[in-house]
């Protein structure tokens, strides 16, 4: 994905290559994550909750595809407690030439 974004112009510094390792240490929290949440669920029916409750509100809370800034107070505060948002900023902050 890195590539793609660099080729369309999108992260045109060296300091793009700092997303390998933020990817790389946010794939290993949330798959710790979702380890976790296997060792506990108790039949494969049980996977929607989950998901549910966690996957989808960070998903849509966390700036991956809407800006935080356009949310209400509550949901802006709501986006900075979730680890996904965190992983967001790191990222665009990675690419993002200033």
């Amino acid at each position: 994905m890195l590539g793609v974004v660099a080729a369309m112009g999108y992260a045109p510094s060296f300091q793009a290559l700092a997303v390998i390792p933020i990817a790389l240490l946010g794939g290993l929290a949330f798959g710790a994550m979702g380890m976790a949440i296997t060792s506990i669920t108790a039949s494969i029916d049980m996977f929607n909750l989950p998901v549910f409750l966690l996957i989808t509100p960070m998903f849509l809370f966390s700036g991956t595809f809407f800006p935080v800034d356009a949310l209400p107070g509550w949901a802006a505060h709501l986006a900075s407690l979730l680890p996904l948002y965190h992983l967001v900023e790191l990222t665009r902050a990675a690419c993002w030439v200033h």
